[in-house]
């Protein structure tokens, strides 16, 4: 983005609001500190890009969590993805164009992450650069040399063996981890990994079990330190106040909240209150809100479609999920279908927000219309969609909520027509397979590019290369792909639930709704032979995002609630 586009966003805050963070730096002699937990489809960092534009110093912790579209280069970088591990990807071997993720983005082993955030606050420059160094060998940024690749090995393995030793610990956890690894699309083996996960699953559960009943001789074998008995003595003091609040709030919850399922979270306490300390404002996103939560510190939590399910599962996981948004200062939701359980569990304290996203990122960007022209000449085409989507879409094998055969069928039911379509697919999914096998079956293979899954930054070129972009069919919701495709002025063809974005945004945006073969058939025809109405939607697009999706408004809300905290409780 332009200093001219960056300078505007700025200009565009609210005075008000930017009068009350200038008056906190007056006040206390430095900027608002920030503290956002967990990174899940890169919403913190977005709302921490955001956040810095008004000198707001917001620090991401995203630890122990390395997928691709939970790192800043997915959203900044401009570089061709054949990153072979989406869930472990080696930044270090692509061409990334000179992109530096930002200092203040903290990726890697928690203690480490931690130590790093600490030591930069605190300003002492030598630690901190040796522990981003030691954080860019874990994340993949920076290449090791000999001796770093194997103190980062050991770490890594120090690391998992810690948390798988504490998930074993605990029946209860350990039960929900291996019902989610008992599911091949969740399990990182496939099937076998999810049949070995289910022949080991008993033996595990009976050591965790005998693990924990041989407790109480293991504390009499091992006394604590006076020092280590008060902090156990705070940590159970406030396990059963959390256990007490929540029997209070949910009465009529037949699974109650128990010390056990507390204690888990529990044995790194001192390490996050030392952390949290340092900043005015912590929020967690999704369930980390637990942390915080457990640690009995103030918090916020940001919901990206936690509170669908994951409250009401009858595990240690869901009612802790369901305290930790009870008991937050404020929650904000981006999932209109998310308000009625927020409501439920947050009472009045809720705020319906935007996706965070920066919608001048992307606008204007260059190169789009030499791909265009590519693109038409491979593939024998005059009109162009862009299908992002993960496919997902064959009953039995995965979550099958996309609905993307329908792509496949209507553009085929196109070119029967005479009409010179062709299509731009991304292949990531549990369905890649089949949507190419149809696509093949229907004479499209010489129609249709395959590509890996795009950052951002290319995302946007594509879509403005293609010109209509074709999201899902199922679901009704509006995310990532819909309205970065319309931040970019880029057409939507996808089925929204119209009464929902009109109740959590305030107004409907100008997609094209379809649900079905024959609608998005006559739709891609319609425009197909009517450019001018394709223009008039790309520029409704743009300009619909600009005035109801706005970046700005989604940090102002949050902006607000983290002033009046703060204020409220006079912390420094």
């Amino acid at each position: 983005m332009s200093d001219s586009v960056a300078q505007d966003a700025v200009d565009d805050f609210d005075p008000q609001l930017k009068a009350r963070v200038r008056a906190f730096q007056a006040r206390h002699g430095r900027p608002l500190r920030v503290l956002h937990i967990g990174n899940i489809a890169n919403n913190a960092f977005h709302n921490a890009t955001l956040l810095h534009r008004l000198d707001i110093e917001c620090d991401v912790l995203c630890h122990d969590y390395y997928h691709i579209m939970g790192c800043p280069e997915w959203e900044e970088a401009d570089f061709d993805n054949r990153l072979a591990d989406h869930f472990r990807p080696d930044w270090s071997t692509q061409d990334l164009h000179g992109y530096q993720r930002p200092p203040w983005f903290a990726q890697g082993p928690l203690f480490l992450a931690m130590d790093y955030l600490i030591a930069r606050i605190e300003g002492d420059l030598a630690t901190t650069n040796r522990l981003w160094r030691q954080l860019g060998v874990l994340n993949r940024t920076r290449a090791p040399d000999p001796v770093e690749r194997l103190r980062g090995r050991a770490a890594t393995v120090a690391g998992w063996t810690r948390r798988g030793y504490n998930v074993w610990k605990h029946a209860a956890r350990l039960r929900t981890y291996l019902e989610d690894w008992a599911q091949p699309h969740r399990n990182p083996g496939g099937v076998w990994g999810a049949r070995a996960v289910r022949l080991l699953a008993p033996l595990l559960l009976a050591g965790a079990a005998g693990w924990h009943a041989l407790g109480p001789l293991r504390a009499r074998l091992r006394p604590s330190s006076a020092a280590n008995r008060q902090e156990q003595m705070r940590a159970q003091a406030r396990a059963t106040w959390l256990c007490e609040r929540f029997h209070a709030a949910f009465p009529a919850r037949a699974d109650q909240l128990t010390v056990a399922d507390i204690a888990p979270w529990q044995w790194t306490l001192e390490r996050w209150r030392a952390l949290f300390d340092r900043y005015d404002v912590v929020q967690g996103f999704a369930t980390s809100a637990i942390v915080p939560m457990v640690a009995g510190r103030p918090y916020f939590a940001f919901e990206h479609g936690t509170l669908r399910e994951i409250p009401f599962r009858t595990t240690a996981e869901g009612r802790l999920t369901a305290l930790a948004y009870h008991l937050a200062e404020h929650v904000f939701v981006t999932n209109a279908d998310c308000l009625p359980n927020a409501h439920l569990l947050a009472d009045e304290r809720v705020s319906a927000i935007n996706h965070p996203y920066d919608e001048d990122v992307g606008f204007p960007i260059s190169g789009w219309e030499v791909l265009r022209a590519e693109l038409c000449k491979e593939l024998d085409a005059d009109f162009l969609l862009f299908h992002p989507t993960r496919q997902d879409w064959v009953p039995g094998t995965g979550y099958a909520d996309k609905g993307n055969d329908i792509v496949f069928r209507a553009l085929a039911a196109l070119r029967a027509q005479g009409l010179r379509v062709g299509a731009v697919c991304c292949a990531w999914g549990a369905n890649v397979t089949e949507s190419q096998r149809l696509a093949t079956e229907l004479g499209l293979a010489r129609h249709v590019r395959w590509v890996s899954p795009l950052a951002n930054v290319r995302f946007v070129r594509m879509a403005r290369a293609c010109g209509l972009v074709v999201d899902q069919f199922l679901l009704g919701g509006f995310g990532g792909v819909t309205f970065k495709s319309l931040a970019a002025g880029v057409p939507v063809c996808t089925n929204l639930d119209e009464a929902a974005a009109l109740h959590s945004i305030g107004a409907v945006p100008p997609v094209l709704k379809c649900g079905d073969e024959a609608t998005l058939t006559s739709i891609v025809a319609g425009l197909y032979r009517d450019p001018a109405r394709l223009a008039a939607l790309s520029d409704e697009s743009r300009a619909w995002i600009k005035r109801h999706h706005s970046g700005r408004e989604v940090i102002e809300t949050q902006l607000r609630h983290y002033l009046d905290s703060v204020e409220r409780a006079g912390r420094p």
